[in-house]
């Protein structure tokens, strides 16, 4: 009876076309057999057209009214296998109750050490390179604003400046 309802909503509505209907009697079909439709399914059907958002509302209606759940993959889990899972997880996972050094705190400075703490001082050899890169950016710099006009033109006009105070 659900079937032949939803079947003559699917009939009796002018903004299905046949091509919908016969889409929606397919889903049926495949619902029936499996208790439910994936998306994937859905969409494999509508590929060739693409339904507005009140049509494929009125297509999850249908599907609702039948008792065909819509869901989201094909692996369809029902609740008590999860439960089950869950209660064998619990009991394989143990409780450690040894003594261990308490590392959460909301203290910000005491925070701050921590990371600071595990990270790695330079050497006096480390500084030196990073000196050295420092040294060549700044050179490299001062190479590439001596090649525009622009930077030339300023340092001409402050070198006039300076010789006139």
């Amino acid at each position: 009876m659900e079937n032949n309802n939803a079947e003559s909503i699917v009939e009796q509505d002018k903004d299905f076309s046949k091509h919908y209907a016969k889409i929606i009697k397919e889903l049926l079909e495949e619902g029936k057999e499996k208790g439910f439709v994936t998306l994937d399914e859905i969409n494999n059907h509508l590929s060739s057209f693409t339904p507005t958002p009140d049509q494929l509302e009125k297509i999850y209606t249908v599907l609702a009214e039948i008792e065909i759940e819509v869901v989201d993959s094909s692996k369809k889990i029902s609740l008590n296998n999860i439960h089950e899972n869950i209660a064998e997880k619990e009991e394989q996972e143990e409780l450690d109750l040894e003594p261990g050094i308490d590392t959460s705190t909301d203290d910000p400075v005491r925070m701050y050490l921590r990371e600071m703490g595990g990270i790695e001082l330079l050497s006096r050899d480390g500084e030196v390179e990073v000196a050295q890169k420092i040294e060549e950016g700044q050179y490299e710099l001062i190479k590439i604003f001596s090649q525009s006009n622009l930077i030339t033109l300023y340092l001409l006009e402050l070198g006039k400046k300076l010789k006139q105070n």
